[in-house]
């Protein structure tokens, strides 16, 4: 009662002092501040209205923004006396600890972002008292146990952000209470169990991602009620232990995704799903612009429907048991950037058609069953960056004009049948970086023009029949680091201009004819007789298991008799 006789100005000097209070405890659990912005800016020579990160309204604090300053120590449970909290954003910091549970009392925060710190323990459940809670981002930090039931109480979250922690157990069917959900990321815990049905009455959910790159471990088949998130855009579950419907030969649950059709990001990558993909997947949203369904188990052939979708621009079928032909129909995929389709069992040519996706910059068809030869309309394909072939049966030779595609940065051409000489042409591919063409039937000289594409890491020749020498402008790859060209024919020495090579880590040129002295200066100096055995002309330090060369053996020899022609002729002057 003797509180309501005090002045309004003197309850706002009451609350004043308690945020001040509040804001001095804070820092003073702050056992590091490297960059001493808050020792010099948080001083009582100043008011705490005018502290960084501090903002007021009517002389309370509502919102606390301390992200990105490295600050260290833990968070003060006084923080819970600054009442009037709106926002608290501490993240990107090197904060300690467990988050307090008296952060339950701060009835009017919106917004918890505590991201990217080392924070321990466990979520408090009393966490569910924030009832305004709009933003909730715990992500990036050390957290355990599992989430508490009582966060369903949350009715107004929009966004929760949980990944990159250790949690564990199962997902609590409460979590279908955030009617106002968009943003949900889970990925990178430890839970377990199926994913809960209720989560189809996030009605308001656009993105929800339980992907896990650790060990994350969701179970049963997917759920078809994931068709009623009907503004879902983003839906990723990859990196799990999902499967199909039991006794179902079709993925079926793709069927019930036909009313997302919002959706733009369909990420099932490394699940267990093992069934075969629906006719219905043509049918998916026209905005999709991704789907990953690598290492999947999914069998059977690729629906020839998914050329429908024409707004993809990620495809990605990898590490799967796919059979017969690449469709045709694939052509409709005009923005496609990316198709991943290698590990299968695909077999039949390269269709021509493929070669009209002209913004294609990275096509990988490796391991599998493909022959043929490789399409001359590949030149088509202008913005290819990345091109792997490898581990087929292609059994033609380069078409010509296939030097054309200047963008390309990595070439895999390895374990085929591909035949003839290497052209000079291949110098124009000057931004490849990794080319690999061993292990088939190339013949006739390495060209010098493979000396000047200065980008190259890594070259991969072995296993085929070159002959000739080892080109001289080779020394002028600076940043190579792999170089591979054994079980060849190439003969001549080894140049030793190539001791310039100073990234240079690894090198095989055993099993070829080369003949005289091994280089032993530079980088040679780290490399031992496994880089050179299989020539039996070559020579050099006994550590590499070849003779000694003749002049190491006669230099001795030589320097005594060229002493003596001098000195003959001088004793025979004094003599004179």
């Amino acid at each position: 009662m003797f509180l309501l006789f005090i002045p309004h100005s003197c309850l706002a000097q009451e609350t004043n002092l308690t945020d001040y209070a509040a804001l001095l405890t804070f820092k003073s659990h702050l056992i590091s501040e490297p960059n001493n912005i808050l020792a010099g800016n948080w001083s009582s020579k100043t008011n705490f209205y005018d502290w960084l990160g501090v903002s007021c309204l009517n002389q309370r604090v509502v919102a606390l923004q301390l992200p990105g300053l490295a600050l260290g120590g833990r968070i003060s449970p006084d923080i819970a006396n600054l009442t009037q909290l709106i926002v608290l954003d501490l993240s990107d910091n090197d904060l300690t600890g467990s988050l307090p549970n008296e952060l339950g009392h701060l009835h009017n925060l919106r917004i918890l972002n505590v991201t990217r710190n080392y924070l321990q323990g466990s979520i408090p459940a009393n966490i569910s008292h924030c009832q305004e809670l709009e933003e909730l981002y715990l992500s990036d930090n050390m957290m355990t146990g599992s989430i508490p039931k009582e966060m369903g109480l949350l009715s107004n979250l929009k966004a929760l952000r949980l990944n990159n922690n250790s949690l564990t157990g199962k997902l609590p069917v409460s979590l279908g209470n955030f009617s106002k959900l968009q943003y949900f990321y889970l990925h990178e815990n430890l839970l377990e169990g199926y994913i809960p049905a209720e989560i189809a009455d996030l009605f308001s959910l656009t993105l929800i991602s339980f992907r896990e790159v650790a060990n994350n471990s969701f179970s049963g088949p997917v759920p078809m009620m994931l068709g009623k998130l009907v503004n879902l855009k983003n839906l990723n579950l990859q990196h799990n232990l999902l499967v199909n419907e039991p006794q179902s030969t079709h993925l079926d649950f793709l069927r019930s995704l036909d009313n997302c059709r919002k959706l733009e990001y369909l990420i099932l990558k490394e699940n267990p799903l093992n069934g075969i993909l629906p006719d219905s997947v043509g049918n998916l949203s026209s905005n999709l612009r991704v789907i990953d369904a690598g290492s999947c188990k999914i069998k059977g052939r690729i629906p020839e429907v998914l050329g429908n979708l024409s707004s993809l621009l990620y495809l990605g079928l990898d590490n799967n048991g796919f059979e017969g032909t690449i469709p045709s129909s694939l052509s409709g995929l005009q923005n496609l950037e990316r198709l991943l389709l290698t590990t299968n069992r695909l077999e039949g040519t390269i269709p021509a058609e493929l070669c009209s996706s002209k913004r294609l910059g990275m096509l990988d068809l490796g391991e599998n069953m493909l022959s043929g030869s490789i399409p001359i309309y590949i030149e088509n394909l202008t913005e290819l960056r990345v091109l792997s072939l490898a581990a087929n049966n292609f059994h033609s030779t380069i078409p010509s004009n296939f030097w054309r595609l200047i963008k390309l940065e990595g070439l895999n051409m390895s374990q085929n049948l591909i035949h003839g000489s290497i052209p000079p042409e291949v110098g124009n591919l000057k931004a490849v970086y990794i080319m690999d063409l061993s292990s088939n039937k190339f013949s006739g000289d390495i060209p010098n023009s493979l000396g000047y594409l200065q980008s190259l890491t890594s070259l991969y020749m072995s296993n085929n029949s070159l002959q000739g020498s080892i080109p001289e402008t080779f020394s002028k790859l600076i940043i190579l680091k792999d170089l591979d060209l054994s079980s060849n024919v190439l003969s001549g020495t080894i140049p030793k201009s190539l001791e310039l090579l100073q990234d240079l880590k690894y090198l095989n040129l055993s099993f070829n004819s080369l003949q005289g002295e091994i280089p032993h200066e530079g980088v040679f100096a780290n490399f031992d007789y496994q880089s050179f055995m299989g020539n039996p002309q070559l020579c050099g330090a006994p550590k590499l298991r070849v003779p000694l060369c003749p002049d190491q053996t006669s230099k001795p020899m030589r320097r005594i008799s060229h002493n003596l022609v001098i000195t003959i002729p001088v004793t025979a002057a004094v003599l004179l």
